[in-house]
């Protein structure tokens, strides 16, 4: 950005923008922590029930179980076989984590993998749309500031390429730098990745195009985008919160029923 602001003689100008991106990321970061921290509370603590119920309650009633004889229930049976082969279960999972984490730090550079990851990350219900999101926000910002300074698109683009660095972005960069030079509309170019770029956002820089109000279209969505991000954010926590809770109470509520089902059973046959 500084480059940039030196190369078109608009230095303060660039660091007027630097301030406010810096002011937007950290409060955009800040309502992430809000939305999330409460809802990762949540479920490391569940964690820690569920954990405990399995290997310390289930087996109590095995015991108990046990000496009464008869048959089990389905649902009491799988839980408690659960129970018996969590040593097993944990070092599977924990096995799987340090597999992926070995797998992340040796193909972390690599391109294949990077794009798995990116597209993964789009896909995602809840997370993916925030993404998308975000990303093209930062590019409208950027490109805005490049073209009112009296950058070209293909030196704005290409910049934009070194600043943005998640990858099905940055693929996405080099696809409309080559239509640029082959004449395309800024537009048409965008209607290739139409996963990464909403119908809007298209629409409008047609518009900005046809109108040569390009500039004030991408300053308009910009500021758009901020703020369904900052809306999106705050309805993030709201809606974790529950479907954790739901969750969570859903799991133990399984393991209760499932030790007390024979206790159930016993009763009905005394009768």
């Amino acid at each position: 950005m500084v480059r940039i602001g030196e190369e078109t003689g608009k230095l303060e100008r660039s660091l007027t923008f630097l301030s406010e991106y810096y002011k937007k990321r950290i409060f955009q970061r800040r309502l992430i922590v809000g939305a999330i921290s409460y809802p990762i509370i949540i479920l490391i603590t569940a964690l820690i029930v569920l954990t405990f119920m399995v290997a310390v309650v289930v087996p109590m009633f095995k015991e108990v179980y046990n000496r009464m004889g008869g048959d089990l229930p389905y649902l009491t049976k799988l839980i408690i076989n659960l129970s018996n082969n969590f040593d097993i279960v944990s070092y599977i999972a924990i096995s799987i984590v340090f597999i992926c984490s070995m797998v992340h730090l040796y193909y972390r550079n690599d391109d294949s993998y990077k794009n798995l990851l990116g597209s993964l990350a789009l896909r995602l219900p809840l997370i993916g749309n925030l993404v998308q999101k975000s990303y093209e926000g930062q590019f409208c910002k950027l490109l805005y500031l490049l073209y009112s300074s009296g950058v070209p698109l293909i030196s704005g683009v290409n910049m934009i390429n070194t600043i943005i660095t998640f990858y099905p972005y940055r693929v996405s960069f080099l696809g409309i730098e080559e239509g640029i030079k082959r004449g395309d509309l800024l537009s048409t170019t965008l209607k290739q990745y139409d996963n990464l770029y909403s119908t809007k956002f298209v629409t409008l820089v047609s518009v900005g195009e046809e109108t040569n109000k390009l500039s004030d279209i991408l300053l308009k969505q910009s500021d758009d985008i901020n703020g369904q991000l900052e809306y999106k954010f705050k309805q993030l926590g709201s809606i974790l919160e529950p479907i954790l809770i739901l969750v969570v109470g859903g799991l133990v509520a399984i393991i209760l029923i499932s030790m007390y089902l024979p206790m159930f059973k016993l009763g009905g046959t005394i009768s």
